[in-house]
């Protein structure tokens, strides 16, 4: 039995998911983020909606990518929008009934995790495993937005087929 990993041709896009942030974006040549209303975003406005607003970096230059921190070039990068979590989304998310340090800090966090996922689609790093058998595959799965993801889920399902001799 063999391990492959292969980029996957057919990621979903991970806003289609069930997210804890809006993706409110705005970009003369792109289509990014979330759909919204919002024709002139300015996050002093944001903030009168959200309670977390989160500045989104954008780095073009042979592919795009994402980041909540400034890129340092500035003529191939710039803000792209924000990623916003409401103060609802965040109360109901931590089972609370008031915004503490503590959910404020698992929303920015969640945030992040969401602009690294989003990015590593955007720039097609996205990747499937699959365990081939006598040239057959005998087990597959894709939807992995890191290689290192898809790598270890891929060594556990080997390991797995290998133990229970699933062939």
């Amino acid at each position: 039995m063999k391990l492959n990993i292969n980029v996957d041709q057919n990621p979903q896009n991970p806003r289609e998911f069930d997210n804890v942030s809006e993706f409110i974006f705005s970009h003369r040549k792109y289509t990014l983020g979330d759909e919204h209303a919002y024709e002139d975003i300015s996050r002093s406005q944001l903030e009168k909606k959200y309670a977390v607003v989160v500045p989104v970096y954008m780095y073009d230059h042979s592919g795009l990518t994402l980041s909540t921190v400034p890129f340092s070039c500035q003529w191939d990068s710039g803000c792209v929008g924000f990623a916003c979590v409401s103060r609802e989304k965040i109360l109901k998310e931590s089972n609370r009934i008031k915004l503490t340090k503590v959910n404020v800090a698992w929303a920015h966090a969640c945030v992040r995790a969401e602009v690294e996922v989003y990015s590593a689609y955007l720039g097609g790093d996205c990747y499937e495993w699959e365990i081939v058998h006598d040239n057959e595959v005998i087990d597959s799965c894709g939807g992995y937005y890191s290689y290192e993801d898809a790598h270890q889920e891929g060594k556990e399902a080997l390991a797995y087929c290998i133990n229970h001799m699933v062939v």
